[in-house]
């Protein structure tokens, strides 16, 4: 490790491990979230449902499983990028806690994925706290580019439709299975639109 002229660890190297540390266990939990979901979506009591899967209960797990995964492989790459490159010296202890309570959110709502009405709870609440953290952020310096505004954006949209399914669902207007499809379609389209959009940030040309 490098060392100070007092003979003292670096700061900056060991700022760079603690974050290097602390963002294995996030990929960790978020890795253990998708295979938890992954599980629960296609099998039951370890088998494999095989022709169950389009029955009710199962194929409503399935569809959500569909609105999961965009999301749970969207935001850890956005997450990494934005701790790799991104994120500002003296912000990055608390940017790092938030990500971490993202990443449990998402192992919850794995876990809730049989539920409809408990994993829609967590999984708005991700976006709630990713949207709050943005402006927290924006707040503290960092600068809110464009970005910045198409993830608030998208994750208003989602709150809004999340909102929508839930007043539908309780009316009796559509089902279960009907709601877990349509999150699964605006997830899915909101990852098709963050990655087009942003395809510079994500997969920049390098010369």
């Amino acid at each position: 490790m490098d060392q100070t002229p007092t003979g003292s660890p670096d700061p900056k190297a060991v700022r760079d491990a603690t974050l290097d540390g602390l963002k294995r266990v996030f990929l960790i939990i978020m890795g253990l979230a998708i295979a938890r979901a992954l599980t629960s979506a296609f099998t039951e009591h370890d088998t494999f449902l095989k022709e169950k899967l389009w029955i009710p209960p199962h194929s409503v797990q399935l569809a959500l499983l569909g609105a999961f995964l965009p999301t749970a492989i969207r935001f850890p790459h956005g997450t990494m990028l934005h701790f790799s490159v991104l994120t500002g010296a003296r912000k990055w202890r608390w940017d790092m806690l938030v990500q971490l309570l993202q990443a449990i959110l998402f192992f919850i709502a794995a876990l809730a994925l049989d539920d409809l009405a408990l994993f829609i709870f967590f999984y708005a609440t991700i976006y709630i706290v990713d949207t709050a953290w943005l402006f927290i952020v924006s707040g503290a310096g960092h600068p809110f580019e464009r970005l910045e505004r198409q993830w608030v954006m998208s994750n208003s949209i989602q709150l809004i439709v999340i909102g929508v399914l839930i007043f539908l669902v309780g009316r009796g207007h559509f089902s279960e299975f009907t709601a877990a499809v349509v999150l699964a379609v605006v997830s899915l389209a909101a990852t098709y639109w963050d990655y087009s959009h942003n395809s510079e940030h994500y997969f920049p040309t390098v010369a």
